[in-house]
């Protein structure tokens, strides 16, 4: 990591701290993007342990779609051309809303996918059975799901929730968020 990527970490770290210290409700999203041959998009971030799916903090005002947007053309390089995110469940805690998003891209589309953000240190497609150590949050997306996706011979599928087109909310009074602490996770 070069002086300007801790920079930029710091910078990051900083935001986060301050918005929870001042008690305001931070936004953000991940988003879900499957390939036609049912593969998931997953991303290695610099800053935890484990892969994930690409997203990050919203800035203000910006809705689900357009914030899981934005994070996905700046981590990943998401094509202007790329299908709508449909966002497809909110998470609603006291500090902290989150979005998923899902969308299906062509393989054109998927192949122009890499990382192109400092944060992300590789990105790779994977089917159920070729999943890297997942962190804690993506593990736990993909276990319960949200209804974004299930398996299927081998496959990836969108599930009920994309099928439906209504988004699904959960609404949390107490701020159990799932922790971003860093492990390392070892099992798919």
């Amino acid at each position: 990591m070069n002086r300007d990527d801790v920079a930029e970490t710091v910078r990051l770290g900083v935001r986060v701290l301050s918005t929870r210290l001042a008690r305001e409700q931070t936004q953000g999203g991940v988003a879900v993007l499957m390939n036609p041959r049912g593969e998931l998009l997953m991303t290695l971030a610099r800053y935890r342990m484990g892969w994930s799916f690409p997203g990050g903090y919203f800035e203000p005002g910006e809705s689900g779609e357009a914030g899981i947007t934005r994070e996905l053309r700046e981590e990943v390089g998401y094509p202007t051309d790329g299908p709508v995110i449909q966002v497809v469940h909110r998470s609603e805690r006291r500090t902290h809303i989150e979005h998923f998003g899902f969308a299906m891209l062509d393989q054109n589309q998927a192949d122009r996918l890499h990382p192109t953000s400092w944060e992300v240190r590789a990105a790779r497609w994977c089917s159920p059975h070729s999943m890297p150590p997942l962190h804690t949050f993506a593990r736990s997306l993909l276990s319960n799901g949200e209804g974004i996706v299930s398996q299927q011979g081998g496959r990836w599928i969108p599930g009920p929730a994309v099928r439906d087109g209504q988004p699904t909310t959960n609404t949390q009074t107490t701020n159990t968020h799932l922790s971003n602490t860093e492990t390392n996770l070892n099992q798919p």
